[in-house]
């Protein structure tokens, strides 16, 4: 629980920084405005944080465990959030850096994939399969 309300004031925080950031011109010029001129190295991407294979692996073996925590109904939630960050840190991750792996695997379809390969490969390997 603790996670999913961390990773919901995650997306409150971004979404506060987007609405901060836009500006809303008072009027209109009287005359349309050339464009600026586009400084080349000011337009290459930001790259979004890259994760270890490790780090990866260890999201997606938490994530499996926490789906079993967030489904046992006989937890109250103190139980659930505690349980929760023993999981994430006993797979090498602090809370941040797996909220911070789940929001990226939103938008980034490459670490979607790799995340979605490291779930099948631990499912592969359990015991039982």
């Amino acid at each position: 629980m603790k996670i999913s309300h961390t990773l919901a004031a995650t997306y409150l925080l971004v979404a506060a920084t987007i609405v901060s950031a836009q500006v809303v011109p008072e009027q209109d010029p009287p005359y349309p405005t050339p464009p600026a001129p586009v400084d080349e190295a000011a337009t290459t991407e930001v790259a979004a944080p890259s994760y270890t294979d490790e780090q990866v692996a260890g999201f997606a073996a938490a994530s499996l465990q926490l789906r079993e925590v967030n489904a046992n109904a006989e937890l109250d939630d103190a139980a659930k959030m505690a349980e929760a960050r023993s999981i994430v840190t006993s797979h090498g991750l602090d809370p941040e850096t797996y909220n911070a792996i789940a929001v990226a695997a939103r938008t980034d379809e490459r670490l979607a994939a790799r995340v979605q390969e490291a779930v099948s490969a631990k499912i592969a390997n359990s015991p039982g399969q």
